[in-house]
């Protein structure tokens, strides 16, 4: 199993503020201090078991919409957030759904995972960019994801 944490910045930078992820990614992989694997990921549903199977944690940096925080607030949430939800296709497949697979399979899979999220007003709109209160959350999303690496094991960032 790989010892180093893996970070999944999820989005898609063509949608306004759904991009938050990819772009949060970005800024942490040119942060030579980070100490992570760390991906910008537009994939969805089934298609991250291939990418999570072998790490002990993971990270998922992504957009999203309660519509019970500010736009730009960081909402933290773990794997007990998330209800099972049957789909009929897999590329609609949720986190416990991708649990229950990497189990039945037999894979290596996060048994510690954190999601971290940028609530957004628009995700939606083509073209757009992030809108300036993501954007504005930025420094604040960063610093969380470094300190969750800092609580996992001191040495995979801020060297």
């Amino acid at each position: 199993m790989n010892t180093k944490p893996l970070i999944i910045g999820l989005g898609n930078e063509l949608l306004g503020d759904d991009g938050i992820g990819i772009t949060a990614a970005r800024k942490l992989r040119a942060d030579n201090t980070v100490r992570a694997d760390i991906i910008d990921c537009n994939l969805s549903g089934i298609s991250l078991l291939d990418v999570l199977s072998g790490y002990s944690k993971a990270i998922f940096i992504d957009a999203v919409r309660t519509k019970k925080h500010d736009i730009g607030d960081i909402v933290e949430l773990n794997v007990n957030d998330f209800r099972s939800i049957p789909s009929v296709s897999p590329h609609h497949t949720g986190l416990p759904e991708l649990i229950d697979i990497s189990r039945a399979l037999g894979m290596e899979f996060p048994d510690e995972i954190k999601i971290i999220a940028v609530e957004v007003e628009d995700c939606c709109t083509v073209g757009a960019s992030l809108s300036k209160a993501v954007e504005s959350a930025m420094d604040t999303l960063l610093k969380k994801v470094k300190l969750y690496l800092q609580l996992w094991k001191g040495d995979y960032a801020i060297t």
